[in-house]
């Protein structure tokens, strides 16, 4: 089965997944600027993953674009962000992201980095606002990922912070997904 993985990233995470994936399943691999449906017809499967970027998978509007041209073949889904992996994170991106006829696609959420040292500035003025909305929360009020980030920023010393979870091991899933066999119809 031809594979072809196509991805948009803001701060390299996704491409680190898709550089993987496209290694460990012998796929060409493309940036979602740079690649057309139509270039895409002598593939049987496509992967696209994207960045989580104002609570949307960035790449998703290309494939919403592209999705009449592509619809036959097999297609799954990948999002990159910093939440912990749990079905309520990963559901809410779903359902955001995953509309209409988009929504039977398999998708899969790995987990990428928080680095404020290479965010661009309005990034980190984001940043900065959910820190001070973190920080006013109670203690028992905060969830596993709200509380790793405070022990981040508390330990940090002021300083940047930069929290790195990317791991090969993450992609199981999805390249379990990809290499099973499928049906002659």
């Amino acid at each position: 089965m031809e594979t072809a993985i196509i991805y948009k990233t803001k701060y390299g995470s996704t491409r680190t997944y898709a550089q993987w994936l496209a290694d460990d399943l012998q796929a060409a691999l493309f940036e979602a600027e740079t690649i057309s449906a139509r270039q895409l017809e002598a593939y049987d499967q496509v992967i696209i993953g994207g960045s989580i970027f104002a609570s949307g998978v960035r790449g998703i509007q290309w494939l919403k674009k592209n999705y009449p041209q592509l619809h036959d073949k097999r297609i799954a889904v990948f999002a990159v962000g910093a939440s912990p992996s749990c079905e309520s994170t990963i559901a809410a991106i779903r359902g955001r992201s995953l509309e209409a006829e988009l929504a039977q696609l398999p998708f899969f959420y790995l987990r990428g980095r928080f680095d404020e040292q290479h965010m661009t500035w309005p990034d980190r003025k984001l940043c900065g606002f959910l820190k001070k909305q973190l920080e006013k929360k109670p203690d028992e009020e905060l969830v596993g990922w709200e509380r790793s980030l405070v022990e981040a920023y508390s330990q940090s010393g002021g300083k940047p912070v930069t929290l790195d979870w990317v791991s090969k091991g993450q992609l199981a899933p999805l390249l379990a997904w990809a290499r099973e066999p499928v049906p002659v119809t």
